[in-house]
């Protein structure tokens, strides 16, 4: 195995990417060509002059795309190719064909969560997609039923620690209802991070994070997993290249497969839920209304259509929320992105980052609402840390330089034109990177709550990072001089952060 990978770095060595069109100027040639097929003049090049388009040229027909990237890659197993596959080794092995049941709960069992390489694998089948909805469908009852749930405890907590007035105030029932959101994101985040460290501790890809950091290297060498069975040497060799040594032939075991799945609905629901909390869409009737100044010297009016649907930001906005949205919109183009093209080894190792660090923000949105004081500090100092070790560290110098610096050998076997390299890997490249700049971006905005928590003495709202929650002024202000009557003690000690940050809200 260790021969062959070497054999692929070596013709992978030969390959001049440069004499393919870059990124730009790759995809407007595709442009081009599809559409000048449906307009018939797919011989486009014919005008070019002969210099453009002779062999080796950016502009030449050898740079002409026939298949889409999902043609060239293999196909992945179908239930009923699955179902057909199972029937003919009935009949090898047992001459028994009543054996198998099709579409029997046993079948699709076996199918979904036994068998590799299916076509759970990818999410643009129409079997992911189901799956997809399904999941969503399931996020959104289980949050329906358990967030009411766990916002009552936080209720009864609040009450019982700040009086009855407390829970009356408007700002104080907005993070009612986010406290039971904070537990459920803190249990998924929990449970998804130990699912991923089952399926993924042995992988030989995660060898490259044990060799960035030598002490986890030496720890690591003597233990019974999967990964310590695998040579230094062969580690040193590949590190990194292992996320894309074979492909696009890496088998996509079940685990993977829904692992993938569980994460994209859990990101799909997470942005319709931001939306839900975020904007106020009203339903309004179409009809002609007058809008002009009644007190005009001419009294005129002019008069437009009312729209169906119109929106306002909600009460609870985050203060983030362009950053928010901006980042789900492109963790969801990478996620589908990732799982088209079966990059689903360095796709598990951006989920299993965020999820790890996630743990820790959780953590301290809870300890802030029960303005545990200490713990919060506690939580404030361990999300700090692991961010920087995972988001900054990590992500940056280790899965986003493998895109990088490793990525051309998807085309090491000369199964994948080179040029696919050049349109799809800046792609990836700059969304990852654009994600990496909001990490860094959070974090300063950490370093500044926390010089407030250390000069104030004060449990702090760490949900919204920028801006803190929406809410009006005059509420703002009542809540200060409660704060400074030290009426309701220690009730809003984020004040300070969320007046000013509505402030902002006002001039932007």
């Amino acid at each position: 195995m260790e021969d062959q990978n070497l054999q692929q770095l070596q013709y992978s060595n030969q390959i001049n990417f440069s004499a393919h069109p870059p990124c730009i100027i790759a995809w407007f040639i595709v442009a081009i060509d599809h559409i000048c097929i449906h307009l018939g003049c797919s011989n486009w090049r014919n005008i070019l002059p002969e210099k453009s388009t002779v062999e080796g040229s950016w502009f030449s027909n050898e740079q002409k795309l026939i298949k889409s990237p999902s043609e060239l890659m293999p196909r992945l197993m179908t239930y009923q190719e699955y179902l057909e596959i199972q029937i003919d080794v009935e009949i090898n092995m047992y001459t028994d064909i009543d054996h198998i049941e099709p579409y029997s709960f046993t079948s699709m069992k076996q199918f979904a969560f036994h068998t590799s390489s299916t076509n759970l694998g990818a999410i643009n089948s129409w079997t992911s997609l189901l799956a997809l909805i399904g999941l969503v469908i399931i996020f959104r009852t289980i949050k329906a039923n358990f967030i009411p749930m766990f916002s009552n405890f936080a209720r009864t907590v609040g009450r019982q620690a700040h009086g009855k007035q407390w829970e009356k105030q408007k700002l104080n029932q907005i993070r009612i209802n986010k406290f039971g959101e904070y537990v459920f994101r803190l249990c998924f985040h929990s449970i998804i991070s130990g699912v991923g460290i089952y399926l993924f501790f042995d992988k030989p890809w995660w060898s490259s994070v044990s060799h960035f950091f030598p002490l986890m290297g030496n720890s690591g060498s003597g233990s019974g997993s999967g990964s310590g069975s695998t040579t230094g040497k062969e580690k040193t060799i590949l590190g990194t290249k292992s996320l894309y040594i074979n492909w696009p032939f890496q088998p996509i075991e079940a685990g993977m497969a829904w692992y993938y799945l569980v994460q994209a609905a859990y990101n799909v629901e997470a942005m319709i839920s931001l939306l839900e909390m975020s904007v106020l869409v009203k339903v309004q009737p179409i009809r002609v209304v007058n809008d002009g100044d009644p007190k005009s010297n001419d009294g005129s009016h002019k008069q437009q259509w009312q729209l169906p649907l119109t929106y306002d930001w909600s009460e609870s906005c985050r203060g983030d929320f362009r950053e928010m949205f901006i980042h789900h919109i492109f963790t969801n183009l990478l996620i589908i992105g990732s799982s088209y093209f079966r990059f689903s080894y360095i796709g598990s190792m951006v989920f299993m980052i965020h999820d790890i660090s996630d743990i820790p923000v959780d953590l301290s949105k809870l300890a802030n609402f029960l303005k545990w004081k200490r713990t919060t500090a506690a939580c404030f100092l361990i999300m700090c840390i692991t961010w920087v070790i995972t988001r900054l560290i990590i992500l940056p110098f280790i899965v986003w330089k493998s895109m990088i610096y490793d990525t051309w050998l998807v085309c090491a076997d000369g199964y994948i034109p080179p040029i696919y390299y050049n349109m799809y890997q800046p792609v990836f490249v700059g969304l990852l990177g654009f994600l990496i700049l909001l990490h860094f971006f959070w974090f300063t905005l950490f370093i500044r709550m926390g010089y407030v928590l250390i000069r104030k003495g004060e449990a702090h709202d760490f949900s919204d990072h920028k801006k803190g929650e929406q809410y009006s002024q005059q509420l703002g202000t009542k809540i200060d001089n409660s704060n400074n009557n030290n009426s309701s003690g220690n009730i809003n000690g984020d004040t300070v952060v969320n007046r000013s940050s509505n402030n902002n809200k006002k001039n932007n």
